[in-house]
């Protein structure tokens, strides 16, 4: 593991969702062993990228580093926050290590009909938290992952906004409702397909790996 100062990025997650996330690539190593390729489906100004390329050789990053309200996408101001990205991968010595690509995940099909298959041994999901774009995110992740591969996703269910905490069922803190229903739904569906399980759930970070691919943490 290549040790990067990824605290002192920008980022609108939690210091204590990106240690979960850091644990999750350990997995993914220790599942797949060393030198895989990591993909990043939503990457903002870069803090999980970093953390994910502590662990991966090539870590492809995908985002529209433009702006999204209400799942409308406002195409003038496709990749006005790549710059910040950019300098944040400078100021890590991450440039030869993350490959940013300016799309969503639509990208993947792309190149999948090009290359014919992609073989990423962890794959982050953290796009847009509507239900069919981050449904059709993790069916295209899911086609180019490894055999024993896991997905990583952000924002499922987080504790306190309308699920129990783990050590008290009865908690539910002071937001009775989901943040992002549309991430539960969708990963909810995609389990529901049948190839994929919840492998461990910590915080508002799932983690999904192939029913047939070993025991859980």
């Amino acid at each position: 593991m290549e040790v990067i100062n990824w605290r002192e990025l920008d980022s609108m997650d939690e210091d204590v969702e990106l240690e979960i996330l850091e644990s999750y690539c350990a997995e993914a190593v220790r599942l797949c062993g060393e030198g895989g390729l990591a993909i990043e489906i939503g990457s903002y100004h870069g803090k999980s990228t970093a953390v994910i390329a502590q662990f991966f050789p090539h870590v492809l990053s995908i985002d529209l580093w433009g702006d999204l309200l209400d799942g409308a996408l406002y195409p003038e101001k496709i990749g006005l926050d790549f710059p910040v990205f950019e300098a944040a991968m400078r100021s890590v010595n991450l440039v030869e290590k993350v490959h940013p690509t300016v799309s969503t995940s639509k990208v993947l099909e792309a190149l999948l009909l090009k290359g014919g298959k992609i073989n990423a041994d962890f794959i982050f999901v953290d796009a847009d938290h509507h239900f069919e774009p981050a449904l059709l995110d993790l069916q295209r992740a899911a086609k180019c992952l490894s055999e024993t591969g896991l997905i990583a996703v952000h924002d499922y269910k987080r504790p306190g906004f309308g699920y129990p905490f783990p050590n008290d069922p009865g908690a539910l803190m002071y937001v009775p409702y989901d943040g992002w229903p549309g991430v539960a739904q969708a990963v909810d569906a995609f389990v529901a397909e049948g190839e994929f399980q919840i492998y461990d759930h910590q915080r508002g970070v799932a983690l999904l790996n192939r029913q047939c691919a070993g025991c859980r943490l």
